[in-house]
């Protein structure tokens, strides 16, 4: 068999990437996840308080959403998905888009948005503006497009991390 590398291979096969800014704590463990939420959600000022979890695909929702449950304080939860257009739409909307070449080809040109029900999102935004007190959260991949347009007053995890996979929290 023919050798191709002259010198050890650099690939690391578990990749970590350490953080080490004071501004970044970084929590193990649903426990500590959800207090250090609760803490930040309490610390938010005013009656109404809007929390959006921001999803990549691949995310294991059910475990997520569980513990959120079980632990956060917050008095609605609005799942993103729902105001998804219906899966066949979606499919017909995207097949012009698919294709099996890895090199040339890609998955779709539609961008986030075009993936919802624009009435759903108008009608839950409605919904989330009318509300006058208490904790809303908005999970899901494309949660911070039906997060009303509020200003955030922090997050718990930068939006475009390089080599973090998980997503965001945006406190309004």
């Amino acid at each position: 068999m023919k050798k191709y590398l002259n010198k050890p291979s650099k690939y690391n096969r578990f990749p970590v990437v350490e953080v080490d800014n004071p501004n970044y704590k970084v929590e193990i463990g649903w426990d500590s996840i959800i207090n250090r939420f609760n803490l930040a959600i309490s610390e938010i000022p005013g009656n109404k308080k809007v929390v959006v979890i921001e999803t990549y695909q691949g995310v294991i929702h059910q475990e997520i959403i569980s513990n959120i449950k079980k632990s956060l304080k917050f008095d609605h939860f609005i799942l993103a998905s729902d105001c998804m257009l219906p899966e066949e739409e979606i499919k017909k909307m995207v097949f012009p888009d698919v294709t099996n070449d890895r090199i040339f080809g890609f998955l779709t040109r539609l961008t986030m948005e075009a993936f919802f029900d624009p009435e759903k999102v108008t009608t839950i935004q409605t919904e989330i503006n009318n509300i006058k007190e208490g904790t809303i959260v908005i999970y899901g991949s494309g949660a911070s497009l039906l997060c009303p347009q509020v200003p955030s007053v922090g997050e718990l995890v930068p939006k475009n991390r390089e080599g973090w996979g998980g997503g965001f929290i945006s406190l309004c």
